[in-house]
């Protein structure tokens, strides 16, 4: 299939975009200044430059953003779906919300869904836990011994349409912080609260119960859930098959495109499991096309998709993180069959705030029959150290030399991981 060259996919994107990726087109992204990085891995360098978190509003131009939410109050707890509870209301129903947890694990994770500047920056909140969508309990009343649960926070289970309640406003109060609000059912605002003194288990629920914001009421974010699903758990009935036996809306499978959109699918909450070969009847609202002849909007071959990622205002920069995509344009190894590559960043490690090295899991690397292969980048004090190390731990890529993979063009924040 004949692909337009990126030149000419720039003529057709916004203006803003079209000075940096025309240095991307032309020089390759490493070379290209990352948009919004922390810590930057180039070719041959890693280099850190000031630590930040990036604008909760400014991520509205996503569709969606995977994040933990943490109270911006003293040591900013993180903000946990009580997942382990099993009352049906009250403040010990299960799922019921609280900031409470000094570290994040599976029960902190949640997707904001933007439901875009028209909508007066009103937000979906998905809890990842729970997979339900977060609700401002107005029904609920006061305990027996008088501590008031109107307004509780709540990821209800099988709560997976939205409403009123389900409907939050996010204002940026500061360079990291925000508020949330909701309405009840007479229409009246109310700012959710982190209950500082509150007793026992029952500290920090969230509660929509201020008429104005003040510290109890002001919310930051941490990085992207780190819990993601790993190893290879490529659908069984996508496996088996020969290579390109096959294709669906991810593309043919055993492919490296293929992989990676699946592993996008289920660590954005996705859930169901493929018992054909057909793409989870849900993919549109997690992953993304890849097939161009399913339809329009396709990202195509791998060389293709840190293009098509910009020309949809989504991250593409130099800093790898769980859940983003590594990515590499079709040239060096990858210029003789003209495809790319693009692989899974499982895992980063880091030294403070610089990171030391990173972790991919892929299909395919470099056409070797579509077999799965974990790779681990070392870097330190600011320097690529080893090449590309294979950490496959069993199969038909165990073992095999793959110092020769270069380190990627660039990493792509799909969903923003």
């Amino acid at each position: 299939m004949t692909r337009n060259a990126p030149s000419e996919i720039l003529r057709r994107w916004p203006g803003p975009l079209i000075a940096t990726l025309a240095a991307i087109a032309a020089t390759g992204l490493g070379t290209a200044a990352p948009a919004t990085a922390t810590t930057t891995v180039t070719h041959t360098t890693v280099t850190h430059t000031t630590a930040s978190r990036a604008s909760v509003t400014a991520a509205a131009a996503a569709t969606q953003k995977h994040v933990y939410l943490r109270s911006a109050l003293g040591n900013e707890p993180y903000v946990t779906t009580e997942n382990g509870w099993s009352g049906s209301t009250g403040m010990h129903a299960k799922n019921v919300i609280r900031a409470r947890a000094a570290t994040p694990g599976p029960w902190e994770g949640y997707r904001i869904d933007y439901l875009g500047p028209s909508s007066g920056n009103a937000v979906h909140l998905w809890s990842d836990a729970a997979q339900a969508y977060v609700t401002a309990e107005f029904a609920w009343g006061t305990t027996s011994s008088g501590l008031d649960q109107r307004g509780t926070l709540h990821a209800r289970p099988g709560q997976t349409s939205t409403g009123p309640w389900e409907t939050f406003y996010l204002n940026q109060t500061g360079a990291h912080t925000f508020t949330l609000s909701v309405r009840d059912s007479g229409g009246k605002l109310w700012y959710v609260t982190a209950e500082q003194n509150y007793p026992g288990d029952e500290a920090g629920l969230l509660r929509a119960r201020a008429t104005k914001p003040g510290p109890w009421e002001q919310f930051t974010t941490g990085p992207g859930p780190q819990n993601l699903v790993g190893g290879d758990d490529y659908p069984a009935q996508w496996k088996s098959p020969a290579q390109d036996s096959f294709a669906n809306v991810f593309g043919l499978n055993r492919e490296c495109v293929s992989y990676v959109a699946w592993k996008i699918y289920e660590n954005s909450g996705g859930t169901q499991v493929p018992g054909g070969r057909a793409a989870p009847s849900d993919w549109a609202r997690y992953s993304v096309r890849v097939d161009p002849t399913s339809g329009s909007g396709a990202w195509s071959y791998a060389y293709n998709w840190g293009y098509a990622a910009a020309s949809h205002h989504i991250t593409v920069n130099h800093t790898p993180t769980p859940g983003s995509v590594a990515w590499w344009d079709r040239k060096g190894v990858w210029a003789a069959h003209g495809t790319g590559h693009v692989a899974y960043v499982t895992a980063v490690q880091k030294s403070g705030s610089a990171v030391t090295g990173f972790d991919i899991a892929e299909y395919n690397i470099e056409g070797r029959d579509g077999a799965y292969s974990t790779i681990h980048f070392t870097v330190s004090n600011g320097k690529l150290v080893r090449r590309a190390a294979n950490t496959t731990p069993s199969g038909p890529m165990a073992g095999v030399d793959l110092s020769w993979v270069p380190i990627p063009d660039g990493f792509v924040h799909i969903n923003g991981f």
